[in-house]
């Protein structure tokens, strides 16, 4: 019982993680600035039930996916990291860019 638990909360908190809500609601609120409330609350809707159908598809096909792809879970954290590492190296390397082409 207590893995469980542990299981679902550390899944909790990194799906908040992830989605960041306190970034998503300042672009939600720029992108339906002009739309009226009941607008908003449809793309608000629409936005969680795709949200939900893609979370409970990978939660019940992840495995399977990774096993088919001969993927291990050490694995894909190496492979992230890697990613992370790109990302973070290329946002501390300045680019100056030009206006004019």
């Amino acid at each position: 019982m207590g893995t469980a638990i542990e299981f679902l909360l550390v899944a909790v908190t990194s799906v908040i993680a992830i989605m960041n809500p306190i970034s998503t609601a300042a672009v939600f609120s720029v992108l339906t600035d002009k739309f009226s409330a009941e607008q908003q609350r449809e793309v608000i809707f629409n936005s969680l039930r795709i949200s939900l159908v893609v979370l409970i598809f990978f939660a019940l096909t992840g495995q399977f996916i990774f096993t088919i792809l001969g993927l291990t879970i050490p694995a894909f954290k190496i492979a992230g990291g890697l990613l992370l590492i790109s990302f973070a190296t290329g946002m501390l390397a300045a680019k100056k860019r030009s206006v004019l082409p």
